[in-house]
């Protein structure tokens, strides 16, 4: 019994191979693989993507700062996403801005949004890109000019205020040693900045008829002084490093002595390309390229001054400009 089984297992192997061997010749298939090579070229193209691309503050009181709490979707921050092909040397920030002096007119129409907008890096201070701040057109009787007057002598001097919320800080302009027509660009003229700023509750820097030299160094309990210098890149604007409450700001001029944009992360301004304190927003020199897919975070809120106008401001602009040079 056990020979027959044997004997059956071997006839049904024996079967198999006959089946299985025929079948290959009767089926003739093959492998066989050839490969095609791909080749890509990329296109040099520089392309920043910014999200999001709208951005609302919604009951932000005077004198505050809008915050997540206040925008409508909660934003805290922009995303700049390097979407193009080369690597990104440089990122700096402008803003728009007012371009007449839109306090004290009734209306919220002169206004620009753009002109609120302060930006930090991730854990970092937040500046304007380049607020701009017009001179006072009444006299402010309560400050004395660097000659000693009180109120300010407005035909040797124009003042006013850098805005920034809750806090602004006055400054000067010194008519008398520019050239013709009260040039402020020229090279020499005296600018002057307070020490401590002007809130809801104290009366800040007042008397700067003793200021003190140095317009970039730490602030004290009075004022400083220094002189501007002329932007060969803006012939009609004169421009100095100030720091202005411990932040960094180069500020400038122009000729007639009644504007003053204050620049951090804008390159392209009246001194920007030649002042210290104004800085790229990203620099390939210090933070390496801005590669192809990546991103970086700018985190942004509104600095609202005291003295806003009720309702709706007209819409203004962040603009990113990027370079790969």
């Amino acid at each position: 019994m056990v020979r027959r089984n044997i004997l059956l297992v071997t006839l049904v192997s024996l079967l198999a191979l006959l089946f299985f061997g025929g079948s290959a010749n009767a089926f003739p298939w093959t492998n066989d693989s050839q490969n095609s090579t791909i080749i890509v070229r990329i296109q040099q193209q520089t392309y920043v993507n910014l999200d999001p691309a709208v951005l609302n503050w919604v009951g932000v009181n005077p004198g505050s700062e809008g915050n997540s709490t206040h925008e409508n979707n909660g934003y805290t921050a922009i995303q700049i996403e390097n979407i193009g092909s080369r690597n990104i040397t440089y990122i700096w920030l402008n803003t728009t801005y007012p371009r007449i002096r839109p306090e004290a007119r009734g209306t919220a129409d002169f206004y620009d949004t753009g002109n609120f907008v302060a930006i930090a890096r991730e854990n970092d201070r937040y500046y304007f890109p380049n607020r701009v701040d017009y001179n006072e057109t009444r006299s402010l009787v309560y400050l004395k000019d660097p000659a000693g007057s009180r109120p300010p002598n407005a035909g040797n001097y124009h003042y006013g205020r850098f805005r920034n919320g809750s806090s602004e800080w006055f400054w000067f302009v010194d008519k008398t040693g520019s050239g013709p027509g009260d040039d402020c660009s020229e090279t020499g003229t005296n600018f002057y900045i307070g020490d401590v700023a002007h809130t809801r509750t104290s009366t800040g820097s007042a008397d700067f008829s003793s200021c003190d030299a140095g317009l970039t160094n730490a602030p004290a309990a009075n004022c400083r002084s220094g002189t501007l210098t002329n932007d060969p890149d803006y012939p009609d604007w004169a421009y100095a490093d100030v720091n202005v409450g411990g932040a960094l700001y180069t500020v400038a001029v122009n000729s007639a002595c009644n504007m003053t944009m204050w620049n951090h992360w804008n390159k392209d301004g009246p001194g920007g390309h030649f002042g210290s304190y104004s800085e790229m927003f990203w620099n390939g020199t210090t933070n390496g390229n801005f590669t192809p897919g990546n991103s970086t975070v700018a985190n942004i809120k509104v600095f609202i001054p005291y003295g806003t106008y009720e309702g709706n401001i007209a819409s203004g602009q962040l603009m990113v400009i990027v370079s790969d040079q």
